[in-house]
């Protein structure tokens, strides 16, 4: 029983550190919304352009370092620097992704 629970709380904290495989960010180019999957989203009808779906584009694998774009705010958690994506705040131009660094002590 006590391994069990030795197990559980290694996994709970591993996956709190970000190691969680091969996830990664997608966004829409048309909506902008950003996803987190293993693979590519279901490329579904997109309430931001009428009559087409998604269209995905990937960001970067899931990660332990922080960037945030400094245009719209939106921060992820990557690998390595995100791959550009549409920026809300830049009129359809991508984002602006800096490293941010954080103290959690």
């Amino acid at each position: 029983m006590k391994k069990l629970l030795f197990s559980v709380c290694v996994i709970i904290t591993v996956s709190a550190l970000g190691y969680v495989g091969n996830l990664r960010w997608f966004q829409c180019k048309y909506c902008a919304i950003i996803v987190r999957k293993s693979s590519y989203p279901v490329r579904t009808e997109c309430p931001n352009k009428e009559g087409e779906r998604h269209y995905w584009k990937n960001l970067g694998e899931v990660g332990e370092i922080y960037y945030k774009c400094d245009s719209c705010g939106t921060v992820l958690q990557t690998k390595s620097k995100p791959l550009s994506g549409i920026c809300i705040k830049q009129d359809g131009n991508y984002h602006k992704w800096k490293r941010e660094y954080r103290d959690f002590n």
